[in-house]
């Protein structure tokens, strides 16, 4: 890692869907945030106060290290995140001896990700992960090894952040429920007639595929058409 003064960019992929002007290919020494979701997160830990910008982070005189593992896609202007980057960037972390790593994104066990995360815990380092919003998957929230973050409202009920509050059952979400976007009665419809499917076909429109596999074809296939098998 040549010059990685302030960080690293660890995205390197092709152009398909990704917004205008968004930084994707080449790995280097500029983590600088596109879509502007991890410079928030990192605001709300250590945003410097008394300097009248902005707000004022909850441990102020933390020193950040931004390693950059997402981009803005067309439809996610939040930003989708690619596993093998996030693996990369904790093994990273982790020989650099940071001792404290932020993940609030959705997470799947590809990639290598769990084998990166135990061998940070077993180096002492402390992962914080999002429990999840909306029915997002979250598996890194899932290991006995890893911080995961809810949150509770008025009267220490739970919210949809809460961890194991599913929001719908991943094989018959739309993509919008899947990239946590805003979901109205359209939602409903796509999953009315993601069972109308498995009743006519006898399985559901994208198989027995669960984790990364299903949310890939969820996000960028078209199921066969029923016509196909039952004529």
């Amino acid at each position: 890692y040549v010059d990685d003064v302030h960080g690293w960019d660890f995205v390197n992929r092709p152009p398909d869907g990704v917004r205008v002007g968004e930084d994707f290919a080449d790995q280097d020494n500029d983590p600088n945030d596109f879509a502007g979701h991890g410079t928030a997160v990192a605001g709300v830990v250590g945003a410097i106060a008394n300097n009248g910008i902005g707000v004022t982070g909850t441990a102020w005189d933390v020193r950040v290290a931004p390693l950059r593992v997402g981009w803005s896609a067309d439809g996610a202007p939040l930003g989708l995140v690619d596993m093998a980057s996030v693996a990369q960037a904790i093994r990273y972390a982790t020989r650099l001896g940071i001792p404290i790593l932020n993940c609030s994104f959705a997470t799947l066990n590809q990639s290598g990700l769990y084998a990166a995360a135990y061998a940070a815990a077993r180096a002492g380092v402390t992962i914080v992960c999002a429990a999840g919003n909306g029915g997002q998957v979250h598996e890194l929230a899932s290991r006995n090894d890893v911080i995961a973050v809810a949150a509770t409202a008025r009267g220490d009920t739970d919210t949809d952040t809460a961890l194991g509050k599913v929001m719908g059952s991943p094989p018959y979400m739309p993509p919008e429920q899947v990239l946590g976007k805003a979901i109205d009665a359209r939602t409903d419809i796509y999953s009315a007639g993601a069972v109308l499917y498995e009743l006519a076909r006898g399985q559901r429109p994208f198989g027995e595929r669960t984790g990364a596999a299903l949310t890939d074809a969820i996000l960028h296939e078209v199921p066969e058409s029923p016509r196909s098998v039952n004529g």
